[in-house]
């Protein structure tokens, strides 16, 4: 189950022993487009290109190498260029509407006789002859890393995936029926992030973490209400604020998470452990499909099907440009 037993450094301050188990879970990551309407059979993957590879300056740079056990000063020439503009773009036929549209970035320098132990006497002579052979290959360099930032994208930021997350998850080793209830929860919490490990996303997960998030909200409302509670309370109370905010990160409640997360800082959680990076990652992608994230079912479905639609998707290179680009220009 991926748990590894550490005791708390709390432990020693009062005789509320407070420990914590890590726990592995798999949790639902949106794609980088909406999925809310989608039919992926729908879906176009194509780019259009414009022009070639162009030398822009070229700049004497200089560079030590070891060369025979030696230093060697090796004279060569960084040479800045202009890519071809490529513009991307995943489309949704059915309704004649862009998914995404983006102009990928394609300029870079190209370092001409780098690395040589040798003499490079004669180097811009023999770059400006070499030169209509240096532009051919780089054009084609060029274009293969732009297909394949586009078909990485394709493949991971269309569909839905899971991403496996390891965090702390607080309990108390005490007697007394206050902690009997919030452990109680606890085992239920980490039955419901097993599950997660063996079958992903699934309602029973869902509900349980719910009701565990609902006890675990009462002790820190009273906590909260209360005018002087005690260090025991504010212990617990940190514990709580850091179970919630894994609670419901997996429920994708991010706003939640997130006000529990500044809670456990506010309360002596160091900065360095929070979750706030990867709270924010996650809600950028899950609010641009609302309604697929609102129905578990839905996503659950989107999941297995997006995945075995990608396997076979093709990007394709269209000859429009200049319909590209207007697009482009309209957002």
């Amino acid at each position: 189950m991926g748990l590894l037993l550490a005791v708390s450094a709390w432990a020693s301050a009062t005789p509320l022993d407070i420990k914590s188990v890590a726990v592995d879970v798999r949790v639902m990551k949106f794609p980088g487009i909406s999925l809310d309407g989608i039919s992926y059979e729908a879906l176009s993957f194509e780019y259009g290109v414009r022009g070639k590879v162009e030398f822009t300056t070229v700049n004497a740079a200089l560079e030590t190498l070891q060369c025979n056990g030696r230093s060697h000063q090796n004279h060569y020439l960084a040479v800045d260029y202009r890519g071809p503009e490529v513009i991307f773009r995943i489309k949704d036929q059915r309704k004649n509407r862009d998914l995404l549209l983006q102009k990928l970035p394609t300029n870079g320098t190209y370092n001409y006789g780098q690395g040589v132990c040798g003499s490079n006497a004669g180097l811009k002579e023999r770059f400006d002859q070499e030169k209509p052979a240096l532009l051919a290959a780089l054009n084609e360099k060029v274009l293969a890393a732009a297909r394949t930032q586009m078909e990485a994208y394709i493949d991971r930021d269309t569909v839905l995936d899971y991403e496996e997350v390891n965090f702390p998850l607080f309990y108390f080793a005490a007697d007394g029926s206050r902690y009997d209830a919030l452990n109680r929860a606890f085992d239920r919490a980490r039955e419901a992030f097993d599950l997660s490990l063996e079958f992903g996303i699934t309602k029973e997960a869902d509900d349980t973490l719910k009701l565990v998030a609902a006890a675990w909200e009462k002790d820190v409302k009273a906590i909260a209400t209360n005018k002087t509670p005690s260090p025991e309370d504010e212990q617990i109370s940190l514990a709580l604020h850091r179970n919630l905010t894994q609670v419901y990160f997996f429920l994708r409640k991010y706003d939640m998470a997130m006000r529990h997360d500044a809670m456990a800082i506010s309360k002596g959680m160091p900065a360095a452990q929070s979750r706030q990076a990867l709270i924010l990652e996650h809600e950028r992608r899950t609010i641009l499909s609302p309604q697929v994230a609102a129905n578990i079912v839905l996503t659950a479905n989107l999941f297995r099907f997006g995945r075995n639609y990608v396997r076979e998707a093709r990007l394709l290179k269209v000859d429009n440009f200049a319909e590209l680009e207007r697009s482009l220009s309209q957002l």
